[in-house]
């Protein structure tokens, strides 16, 4: 089967990641962010999570692996 999408990453599009949870606190409006701001937020919001998983996945996997080796 053929490639069905390219990307390419030397579109003018694709920005460097900035900084913006430093700047963050419970009196911040997210609603009245500058948008590019909050589409940093939201990047950073995301590989955060999707880091914190893959962690949680390889803890569990070798705690199954010390398990299974042990039994």
């Amino acid at each position: 089967m053929g490639r069905l999408l390219k990307i390419t990453k030397h579109d003018k599009r694709f920005i460097d990641a900035k900084e913006v949870i430093a700047n963050i606190d419970n009196a911040t409006n997210l609603a009245a962010m500058e948008w590019g701001d909050f589409e940093h937020l939201i990047r950073a919001a995301r590989s955060s999570s999707s880091s914190a998983a893959r962690s949680e996945r390889s803890r569990a996997a070798a705690s199954r692996a010390a398990f299974t080796s042990t039994a």
